[in-house]
């Protein structure tokens, strides 16, 4: 029974993370990437990659790595997300690719011993890293373009990634993330990098404040603040001491959210950072959609709080990377 219930609440958590999962109907259709698999440090990886019709017309291109969150997979998260991103690459002209953690989980650094690729401290930044090298010599992908996605432990990856190869990445996305704490003080970017990150005030797993990402009794670890988060990119991109706030219209006022967007302009080689504030939001992707069933929704909104329907991280996020290529005029 106890493991029923641990499975049981890990599938709640993921389905209230990211976007469309209803408990009480099938997933829509989703659009079917390519599945792919890449050795690194003698172990088989896999990933999916999705490139639009037509992009042949299109040459260079960017490239959208998107990481999964914790117990997740490249196969689940397009349809949460209710194919978002397929849709714009098709609108857009970029190359969407979903690599996969293994045994559904990312080594972002937080020493989780139950987590296999914590424990063995798999190279997951190492691998993704090589990845962007052989899709960059497979595909026509602009070098300067490349960017990075991810929500929760996905998050927590890219936040990784940017900061140990800031010369393959020029921007990154994070949802309901923060900045493990056991990374805090050992992370030094040789670059700027752009960021973008969309956190929820009363998420109840990857904390406003910081501390320990928990669910129930079970604790994953430690994050800083998401303060903080910010303060470490804003520092390493040279960026003012302080952004400009503004309110976004609350177009939902039933959702019990309200978003607040602030931007750190005016860094380091041309690179921003910018906050979305997502306040009474818990641990769940901001979408306009709703796909879950009433009792889904009651259910999932009570363990991991409101999802904003105010904006689409989807398109927030793409207009941000799209917005902040890699520049190389020298910060120093």
């Amino acid at each position: 029974m106890k493991g029923f219930k641990s499975v049981f609440l890990s599938l709640i958590v993921y389905c209230g993370m990211l976007m469309g999962c209803s408990m009480t109907s099938s997933m829509a259709a989703q659009i079917q990437s390519q599945p792919h698999t890449f050795l690194h440090d003698g172990i088989k990886r896999t990933y999916s990659i999705y490139i639009p019709e037509g992009i042949e017309g299109y040459h260079p291109v960017p490239l959208l790595v998107a990481l999964h969150g914790g117990g997740g997979s490249a196969k689940k998260w397009p349809a949460y997300t209710n194919n978002g991103f397929e849709h714009l690459a098709d609108q857009e002209h970029f190359i969407l690719v979903y690599p996969n953690g293994l045994e559904g989980h990312w080594n972002d650094g937080r020493d989780i011993q139950q987590f296999y690729c914590q424990r063995e401290a798999i190279d997951d930044a190492g691998f993704l890293a090589s990845l962007i090298d052989q899709l960059t010599n497979s595909y026509p992908i602009d070098a300067d373009r490349i960017y990075v996605v991810g929500a929760s432990n996905g998050g927590m990856m890219a936040h990784k990634l940017a900061a140990e190869y800031a010369e393959k990445v020029a921007s990154i996305a994070t949802v309901i993330s923060s900045i493990p704490k056991n990374l805090a003080g050992r992370l030094h970017p040789t670059q700027p990098v752009s960021v973008l990150m969309i956190n929820g005030t009363d998420d109840p797993l990857v904390r406003w404040e910081g501390g320990p990402v928990k669910l129930g009794r079970q604790t994953n670890g430690d994050v800083i603040s998401t303060d903080q988060s910010i303060k470490f990119w804003t520092e390493n991109n040279k960026c003012p001491p302080s952004g400009d706030t503004d309110t976004l219209p609350d177009t939902d006022p039933d959702d019990g959210t309200l978003v607040t967007r602030t931007s750190y302009s005016n860094c380091s080689s041309g690179s921003e950072v910018m906050l979305y504030k997502i306040i009474g939001g818990g641990h769940t992707w901001p979408s306009r959609q709703e796909k879950r069933g009433r009792i889904g929704k009651l259910l999932i909104d009570k363990i991991v709080g409101n999802r904003s329907r105010d904006i689409d991280a989807c398109e927030v996020i793409w207009q941000f990377l799209k917005n902040h290529p890699k520049r190389h005029e020298s910060r120093y």
